[in-house]
Protein backbone atom coordinates (compact mmCIF):
# COMPACT_ATOMS: atom_id res chain seq x y z
CA UNK A 1 0.00 0.00 0.00
CA UNK A 2 2.51 2.16 0.48
CA UNK A 3 4.72 1.88 -2.40
CA UNK A 4 1.13 2.46 -4.23
CA UNK A 5 1.36 5.95 -2.44
CA UNK A 6 4.95 6.44 -3.56
CA UNK A 7 4.60 5.25 -7.07
CA UNK A 8 1.23 7.36 -7.17
CA UNK A 9 3.55 10.27 -6.03
CA UNK A 10 6.67 10.05 -8.27
CA UNK A 11 4.62 9.24 -11.06
CA UNK A 12 5.26 5.75 -11.99
CA UNK A 13 2.30 4.27 -14.03
CA UNK A 14 1.07 1.59 -12.20
CA UNK A 15 -0.89 -1.67 -13.92
CA UNK A 16 -3.93 -3.33 -12.35
CA UNK A 17 -2.02 -6.53 -11.94
CA UNK A 18 0.95 -5.15 -10.37
CA UNK A 19 1.74 -6.90 -7.11
CA UNK A 20 3.19 -4.79 -4.34
CA UNK A 21 6.44 -6.34 -5.26
CA UNK A 22 6.61 -4.94 -8.53
CA UNK A 23 5.30 -1.73 -7.46
CA UNK A 24 8.25 -1.38 -4.44
CA UNK A 25 10.46 -2.75 -7.37
CA UNK A 26 9.69 0.20 -9.26
CA UNK A 27 9.94 2.82 -6.78
CA UNK A 28 12.72 1.54 -5.85
CA UNK A 29 14.62 1.16 -9.06
CA UNK A 30 13.57 5.29 -9.78
CA UNK A 31 14.89 6.47 -6.63
CA UNK A 32 18.10 4.57 -7.02
CA UNK A 33 18.62 6.00 -10.64
CA UNK A 34 17.34 9.99 -9.17
CA UNK A 35 19.36 8.91 -6.33
CA UNK A 36 17.43 9.36 -3.48
CA UNK A 37 17.60 8.93 -0.14
CA UNK A 38 15.09 8.69 2.26
CA UNK A 39 15.45 9.49 5.89
CA UNK A 40 12.83 7.98 8.39
CA UNK A 41 13.48 9.77 12.28
CA UNK A 42 13.61 7.92 14.66
CA UNK A 43 10.57 7.41 17.58
CA UNK A 44 11.25 7.79 21.09
CA UNK A 45 10.05 5.54 23.18
CA UNK A 46 6.60 5.73 24.55
CA UNK A 47 8.04 6.05 28.38
CA UNK A 48 10.66 9.43 27.68
CA UNK A 49 7.67 10.92 25.05
CA UNK A 50 5.90 12.69 27.94
CA UNK A 51 7.21 13.73 31.49
CA UNK A 52 4.42 15.32 33.66
CA UNK A 53 6.22 16.75 37.09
Amino acid sequence: MLAGEFARFLGIPLEHRMSQVQIANAVCDLLGKLGTTILAPEQEPASSALTLE
